[in-house]
């Protein structure tokens, strides 16, 4: 009876990894069509399949029996351009395994840049919130980009919340290069979509 199971169990397995396969290689059409959406929900479910497959093999005791592509994995935060501003995507609070997003105009973004580098002349340290107090903007948006520069190797934080320059006398003629080295795209990543986000598809029951 338990030789028939894992025989079936086996069977189920090799349809997973097909179905996997499958989704992997439309993700893959689907970010050559720039259909980023669509692509990342294709690998949000591929990993599901992966999930599944784990504990299935680990009932049967046939852990690894069928090799599995590789599904690319994206660290956050991630920082992306997207119409015409920055869009920095985090880890949800929740530890749901999903993720939340902070827009920050281009207009927004300028503003901060220009600030940080009057205060680089005198090669000061400072606090996120000197930057917002400067301005009327939101009090996460100069975090945000104090945290993106530190992740270029611009700013490094002194301790939590204070930020120091790496090079402050390159840091105008530095700033150049992080605009347009941002990606024009979402990230794929290792995170669940939230619930009815993923276009074209009827949720998973």
């Amino acid at each position: 009876m338990k030789s028939n199971y894992s025989s079936k169990v086996g069977k189920i397995v090799r349809v997973l990894d097909e179905a996997k396969a499958q989704m992997i290689e439309l993700s893959t059409e689907s970010q050559s069509a720039s259909d980023w959406d669509t692509a990342e929900c294709l690998i949000t479910w591929a990993r599901s399949i992966d999930a599944i497959k784990q504990e299935m093999e680990g009932k049967t005791g046939k852990r690894g029996e069928i090799p599995s592509p590789p599904i690319p994995s994206t660290r956050l935060p991630y920082y992306y351009v997207d119409n015409g501003g920055i869009v920095m995507r985090g880890p949800s609070r929740n530890r749901d395994g999903g993720y939340y997003e902070h827009r920050i105009p281009k207009s927004d973004y300028n503003l901060i840049v220009q600030k940080l580098c009057e205060i680089a002349q005198s090669s000061h340290d400072f606090y996120t919130q000197d930057l917002q107090n400067r301005s009327e903007m939101a009090i996460h948006k100069p975090g945000e980009i104090v945290k993106l520069l530190a992740q270029k190797g611009l700013l490094t934080e002194v301790r939590k919340g204070r930020y120091g320059f790496v090079k402050a006398e390159t840091f105008a003629s530095d700033l150049a290069g992080v605009w347009s080295g941002l990606p024009r795209n979402p990230p794929i990543g290792d995170w669940q979509r939230r619930p009815g986000a993923c276009p074209h598809f009827a949720a998973p029951p």
